[in-house]
Parts: structure tokens; C-alpha cells; sequence
């Protein structure tokens, strides 16, 4: 039911998915407390520990449905869930050209 491969058994792409996504909760989670550490300090300015609280926030839910579909073997959820991230990629990636644009 899962990936038609000769080469590469489903046991294992599922171990990878898991650990990959495991991996990406526990990031959303360092965010998560870094934006609300950051929230605590008292030199904070400006809106930054809301916004990594936010991504800590959006990292863990996309990340908690990307193991369920890894597990209820939902292919078609992970899919959508790596548009998501090729998505936040290039996002991510025209913020950096953009602030990091040479004067």
C-alpha cells in the first residue's frame, strides 16, 4: 500500500520518515521555548519571540500530522506536506537572497 519499490523496503522508508519528521517536531519544539525565552528576557524588542513561537507552533502541528500519515501509511497527506516544506523552502530562501543582497 505504500511506496512500489523493489529496491527499498516500506519498513524503511517509513524508519526514515519517522525520524525525519521526529526530528522536524523537536525543532518546532526548540523554537517554541527559544520564542518563549526570548519573550522573558528583558532587553527583548520588537515582535521576534511571537513570530518563533509561531513557527515553533506551525513546525510541531505540520510535523504531528506528517507521523500520523507516516504511520497510517496516508501517502497522499505527505505529500501535501512536502509541498508545504518545498514551499517554506523557497521562502525562506528569497528572504535570505533578499536581506543578504549585497549594497
Amino acid at each position: 500500500m505504500g511506496v512500489n519499490s523493489s529496491f527499498i523496503p516500506d519498513a524503511l522508508i517509513q524508519l526514515v520518515l519517522l525520524i525525519a519528521f521526529a526530528v522536524y517536531v523537536v525543532m518546532g519544539l526548540a523554537f517554541f521555548v527559544m520564542g518563549i525565552v526570548y519573550m522573558g528576557d528583558a532587553g527583548a524588542v520588537g515582535s521576534t519571540d511571537v513570530y518563533l513561537m509561531g513557527v515553533g507552533l506551525i513546525m510541531m502541528i505540520i510535523g504531528g500530522i506528517a507521523l500520523f500519515a507516516n504511520q497510517k501509511q496516508i501517502w497522499l497527506i505527505l505529500f501535501v506536506i512536502e509541498l508545504f516544506n518545498v514551499a517554506l523552502f523557497l521562502f525562506l530562501y528569497c528572504l535570505i537572497v533578499i536581506v543578504l543582497k549585497p549594497c
